[in-house]
């Protein structure tokens, strides 16, 4: 069998605890680790790529690519892309969180959040909630840290992002103090091709079993 080729969205970067670049600029992480004792559990090999957002998801839909490392849905509903895709078993939980800085705190009781100047992170999945709302978004960051400055330095007035933690958990930034409000939380997911699906039609199965006995490694993320 050929390896998986697995591709993640560039945003997971913003989780550095679940991916990251190491020295060597190879992939690393506690996802990686999941994925690793997931995939010799599965009989399989894998190799992993860093993508766009879009592309990641164009390439997987296209066939180009086998398998998606790392994308969130709701926890209850329509999956997107259901049809076209197989999504493996749940995970982990992450939280999709508004933050704003203490003094602004008001903003988080005030359903039209929307209409002031909002940062999110480059090709989160959570970002079309800001139009879907009527809202702009005025500044898209390049991850977590810089959406962050972005608030405290005053250039935006709240912040949305997908979190490893509830918006309430988080406190201060850099000695900043901040405020946060979680507005849903999301599974983290696999996801497997049509056309390695088509190939492999027990690979999931296998994926999955493997998922109940890994998933002890994406305990207790730091961020």
């Amino acid at each position: 069998m050929e390896p998986l080729d697995v591709v993640f969205s560039d945003s997971i970067l913003s989780l550095p605890s679940y991916v990251h670049k190491n020295k060597r600029g190879a992939l690393a992480g506690k996802v990686i680790d999941l994925w690793q004792c997931v995939f010799n559990r599965a009989g399989v090999q894998a190799q992993y790529r860093l993508l766009p957002n879009r592309r990641s998801m164009q390439e997987l839909l296209g066939g180009d690519a086998d398998f998606h490392g790392a994308r969130v849905a709701p926890e209850q509903g329509l999956k997107a892309f259901e049809d076209q895709l197989h999504y493996t078993d749940a995970l982990v939980t992450v939280y999709e969180v508004l933050l704003v800085r203490a003094e602004d705190k008001a903003l988080l009781d005030d359903d039209r959040w929307w209409g002031g100047k909002v940062g999110v992170i480059r090709g989160e999945a959570v970002n079309p909630r800001v139009e879907v709302m009527g809202g702009e978004v005025a500044i898209r960051a390049a991850n977590r840290d810089q959406a962050l400055k972005l608030l405290v330095g005053k250039r935006v007035d709240v912040v949305l992002y997908i979190s490893a933690r509830a918006g309430e958990l988080i406190t201060s930034y850099q000695g900043h103090e901040l405020a946060g409000r979680t507005l849903s939380r999301l599974n983290g997911h696999g996801l497997l091709s049509a056309a390695r699906h088509r190939q492999s039609p027990d690979l999931l199965a296998r994926v999955n079993l493997g998922i109940a006995s890994c998933k002890y490694l994406l305990v207790a993320p730091s961020r």
